[in-house]
């Protein structure tokens, strides 16, 4: 029950967070025609998208009373926080080059990892720290990849993503650190609780060839090499907590 309800908050969670920057990108992604936008394509109207995130609210509210607390209304309040402070024009996180990026590996990473466990806490909480820590290094390098099919108008807007604070060529260099150190900080913990030393090794040839690929593709990737790389960034931290737990 725990599982789907932290399932549910994490989707709504999502959607609110979606939806912000939807409202704040607008001028943005008109210019980028980025038609996945519903208010640019005229699938919804303000109006529709406002109702939309009461209902969305409203369960999350609901989903409080089924899930662990205090930690997980704390929890929720905070990634709502840190959801608006990206989209706003005033705080415009989303613009302060990695900063944003670092938002969003908690808010799409680290997240999800600690809601799960500590709705039943299972592991040590240095295992915890070290998992949550790994799981957003491994997305910043995904995640900077998002940026490519909207260089044109961020660059136009003055929207300070690190792709536009610091170009293609420079951006694939990051992302080569980036890629390298989390993949080494998976071998390392993989190593000390005893992961099988077969699948290690493939998941972190296939995290690097397949970052390498969508950075090289400037954010275009297949859906099968994309849902691989998906799987292997699920697998990399469950096959840590599946080892590390009593």
């Amino acid at each position: 029950m725990k599982a789907v309800a932290c399932y549910l908050l994490i989707v709504l969670l999502y959607a609110l967070a979606v939806n912000f920057n939807n409202v704040s990108d607008l001028r943005t992604d008109e210019l980028n025609k980025r038609t996945d936008n519903p208010l640019v394509s005229g699938a919804l109207r303000r109006s529709q998208l406002l109702l939309f995130s009461s209902l969305c609210l409203a369960c999350i509210v609901a989903l409080q009373f089924v899930l662990a607390q205090p930690f997980t209304v704390v929890a929720t309040v905070g990634y709502l926080v840190l959801s608006y402070a990206y989209s706003d024009t005033f705080f415009d996180v989303k613009s302060r080059g990695l900063l944003g990026t670092l938002l969003l590996c908690f808010c799409y990473g680290s997240f999800p990892v600690i809601l799960g466990l500590t709705q039943n806490p299972v592991l040590m909480p240095g295992v915890t720290v070290a998992l949550v820590a790994l799981v957003a290094l491994s997305m910043a390098p995904l995640l900077l990849a998002k940026d490519y099919k909207d260089f044109r108008g961020d660059k136009a807007t003055n929207k300070r993503t690190p792709l536009v604070q610091f170009g293609p060529r420079r951006l694939r260099l990051i992302v080569g650190g980036l890629s390298l150190a989390a993949g080494t900080a998976y071998g390392g913990l993989a190593f000390e609780y005893g992961v099988n030393g077969a699948l290690v090794l493939a998941s972190v040839i296939a995290y690097l060839v397949l970052i390498r690929k969508i950075h090289v593709s400037e954010g275009v990737m297949q859906k099968s090499y994309r849902a691989i790389l998906m799987l292997v960034l699920l697998m990399m931290p469950v096959s840590v907590i599946w080892c590390a737990r009593p």
